[in-house]
């Protein structure tokens, strides 16, 4: 490495300070405790720094020297670097500048001694093409594992937004995970040479579906695929027998996707406008399936999903959504939130063990239309909800949170409404360990509108649980956001405490 470049990335760390006179206080001298410290131990400490603070350590003293060039994490920001390197001039161009760090960042890699596992490099588009092929060449006689490419967004001409990186095969055989993020991919050749490749994360790449579908089936060791904000996709066909988790997130303009990995154990659709039998018809297909995650996809009304194995179950930002039909016997953890539910809800959940729910918007839960309407207008969402689901009222007077370890929801404990449901909720689920309440107060004006919002003097309901011969043997922990020591309140943290011997 050339001394300019060193004066670049490795200002001398005591320059500037002059030394001091006269004998070392106690508290310097115990400054050098450090020099004690093993080789292996400095190496992980110096890894915890930028690569800048990294190669700096090597002017603390002839012992110093080479550590850094045995750390196994190297993390490159040439945006960082150039705002906070005092050599920057104004007078300097961009490009000179950065061609300059991809020049150092080259000889780092050159000057490395040992395993780099991981590395990430955050560059621009004037100089990867040149070095990348380099950068690549040293790494991978580092026995590299997880790489991040990423092109930041600051460019000199329009042509520079998409840097497309070379049909080249670069071979790298201990390669495990890429990231790239703002490239353009013509063809999945660069690809290639990661036979072992297993985890793949594309953000905003430009490339076809015909490039997925090369890389899929190139990448036979692909276990793991991420594509988010590809908005040049409007069609994707994943055929993968090895293929265990797929995510697809911020692909607006999807309107097709065809999935054939037997398999798949997780799958996420965040933000893809997908029609409800597309969604449904993937569901059906994976017929592995354990975890399954919908987040913000508003352009469907209903859910029903009967999958044998599914064990997680996440539906949320779901605004439009009006029945939810779930038949899953190997549940274990349901979340609904921010889900509007107007119509029908039939859940056929009895292993379940975790439940969380809150803020369902605007709807009301009806079953067969047997709700009338009057009784609509004070039906309460998250409560009714539970209390469907535990049997106190409905179709079905079954109780499916029997095994139910974990309650995540949100109450008005100052609601009559919501401590029936509560009261019985904790009676009737005697597994109950984990217990969290999200409180809600209503405002004056809610109170004038609300006929179920309890009275200071009518505060003696949970007097009257504490009575009945039994208790909550089982739950360890409780937690409230939202107290507010409201009497209502006070009495129920009394009640469980007077009920809970385990908290």
């Amino acid at each position: 490495m050339s001394k300019e470049e060193m004066k670049l990335i490795i200002p001398c760390a005591m320059e500037g300070i002059a030394p001091k006179q006269g004998k070392l206080t106690d508290h310097e001298l115990g400054a050098n405790d450090i020099d004690k410290l093993p080789d292996s131990l400095l190496i992980s400490i110096i890894s915890q720094l930028a690569i800048k603070d990294a190669v700096r350590t090597s002017a603390l003293s002839r012992r110093w020297r080479h550590l850094w060039k045995w750390i196994p994490s190297i993390d490159f920001d040439f945006d960082h670097q150039l705002q906070n390197n005092r050599y920057n001039s104004q007078d300097e161009p961009f490009y000179v500048l950065a061609e300059r760090l991809a020049t150092i960042a080259k000889h780092v890699f050159s000057s490395h001694l040992g395993t780099i596992s991981s590395c990430r490099i955050l560059h621009y588009s004037h100089n990867c093409q040149s070095n990348i092929a380099h950068w690549l060449e040293h790494l991978s006689k580092r026995g590299i594992q997880k790489l991040v490419l990423a092109c930041h967004g600051r460019s000199r001409t329009p042509e520079d937004t998409w840097e497309r990186l070379q049909s080249t095969i670069i071979h790298c055989s201990s390669l495990r995970a890429l990231v790239l993020s703002s490239w353009e991919l013509v063809d999945a050749t660069p690809l290639l040479g990661f036979q072992n490749l297993r985890a793949l994360i594309l953000k905003s790449v430009h490339l076809t579906e015909k490039t997925i579908m090369d890389i899929i089936s190139k990448c036979v060791a692909l276990e793991w695929l991420v594509l988010r904000s590809c908005n040049h996709l409007y069609s994707v066909k994943i055929h993968s027998p090895r293929l265990k988790e797929l995510r697809l997130s911020c692909l607006f303009r999807l309107k097709k996707i065809d999935i054939d990995a037997p398999s798949l154990t997780t799958l996420t659709l965040s933000y893809v406008d997908l029609t409800e039998e597309i969604i449904m018809d993937i569901i059906s297909k994976c017929v592995a399936l354990e975890r399954l995650f919908l987040l913000s996809c508003n352009i469907f009304h209903s859910v029903k999903i009967h999958t044998p194995r599914l064990k997680w179950l996440e539906l949320e930002c779901l605004f439009h959504l009006k029945n939810i039909d779930i038949d899953a016997p190997s549940l274990t953890t349901l979340v609904i939130s921010s889900v509007s539910v107007r119509m029908f809800i039939k859940l056929e959940v009895p292993n379940i063990g975790n439940f969380h729910i809150d803020h369902l918007c605007e709807g009301r839960i009806n079953e067969m239309g047997t709700i009338t309407k009057e009784k609509l207008e004070t039906c309460d969402d998250n409560m009714d909800l539970l209390s469907r689901c535990v049997g106190l009222y409905g179709v079905s007077s079954r109780n499916q949170f029997v095994k139910l370890r974990k309650l995540f929801i949100n109450v008005e404990l100052t609601n009559i409404r919501h401590g029936i449901v509560l009261g019985y909720v904790l009676r009737d689920c005697v597994h109950i360990q984990v217990l969290h309440l999200e409180i809600e107060q209503y405002s004056a004006w809610d109170k004038s509108k609300s006929t179920s919002t309890l009275s200071w003097f009518e505060s003696g309901y949970w007097w009257k649980w504490d009575a009945i011969d039994y208790f909550y043997y089982d739950l360890k922990t409780v937690t409230m956001n939202g107290f507010m020591g409201e009497p209502l309140e006070l009495d129920f943290v009394n009640h469980l405490i007077t009920k809970a011997p385990g908290l």
